[in-house]
């Protein structure tokens, strides 16, 4: 009973902390989110008519969730957020960012800066950004430029490790929609729109920032709407340990009660057919006893 009641001690502690609030899951990627808090761009400060610059009050949204054990960043409905370049931080873990209603990079060139890299440059580990809505780069002030040699944000850019991005829609990058070297990583459900560079009025390179040959062929030239997965390298020795390590005091928890207990009456069920075989034995001795010889 003592032993029972240090694994159950054990195990409590071990659920809690790895059961997720939320998975978010791919094809093949999964994302689970630990933490079930909530950081809504509205509790920051942010107004979502479109027009008042709301880049202090996102940016504080994803600082607040890209810290400690995550959470999820909402872009609720109805709302339309203008903001110049945002990032999630690189000590961000298990952090869903879900663009509900639009999100909308500022078209306003000068407040870019010389070298501006994404208008949404996402970092750390386990993180997801979907939620149905749309990003729209207004990507038609920069293009123009682009013969010049003029520097343009990216839509997206990410190096984070284990990555989802589904159920989205992308407008009018100012350059390459989605610039992405995670690993791994699975784009899923996406729809993508730009003019092509043929286009009377050019959008100039909007093109994928991935590798061609990970491309579908239809899609090398033009992206509009696709999944695609890099493969997941297998889980690392320690960690296949750890899990085990985790498990074992859950199987001693659960299992090995009923275990014990099919054992108690596999053995009882033994017992019987002996006893029941050694009555039936001294039973038959007797009647041949009373038989003439």
């Amino acid at each position: 009973m003592l032993s029972l009641r240090i694994a159950r001690m054990l195990t409590l502690p071990l659920v809690l902390f790895a059961y997720p609030a939320f998975v978010h899951r791919g094809s093949v990627v999964e994302i689970p989110i630990l933490s079930s808090t909530v950081c809504s761009v509205y509790d920051f400060g942010a107004r979502g008519d479109g027009r008042q610059d709301d880049t202090a009050a996102l940016q504080a949204a994803l600082n607040a969730c890209g810290k400690g054990t995550g959470g999820t960043v909402v872009f609720p409905k109805n709302g339309t957020f203008l903001s110049f370049s945002l990032s999630l931080p690189s000590s961000a873990r298990g952090v869903a960012l879900e663009v509900v209603g639009v999100l909308r990079f500022n078209n306003d060139t000068r407040g870019w800066g010389s070298n501006p890299k994404a208008c949404l440059i996402i970092s750390g580990s386990d993180i997801v950004l979907t939620g149905g809505g749309l990003v729209d780069g207004q990507g038609a002030a920069w293009w123009p430029c682009a013969k010049a040699g003029c520097l343009r944000p990216n839509l997206v850019y990410s190096d984070a490790s284990n990555l989802l991005i589904k159920d989205l829609t992308f407008l009018n990058s100012p350059n390459h929609n989605l610039e992405l070297y995670s690993s791994p990583q699975e784009v899923m459900n996406v729809s993508i729109f730009a003019p092509d560079s043929s286009a009377a009025f050019p959008s100039h390179n909007t093109d994928v920032g991935i590798p061609p040959a990970l491309l579908p062929p239809s899609l090398r030239f033009k992206a509009t709407s696709f999944s695609l997965t890099h493969p997941i390298p297998p889980s690392p020795p320690f960690l296949r340990a750890l899990m085990c390590m985790a498990v074992l005091p859950l199987f001693i928890t659960v299992l090995y009660p009923w275990v014990m207990i099919m054992l108690l009456c596999t053995q009882t069920t033994l017992l019987l057919k002996t006893v029941g075989l050694a009555l039936g034995t001294g039973r038959q001795s007797a009647r041949l006893g009373k038989r003439p010889i």
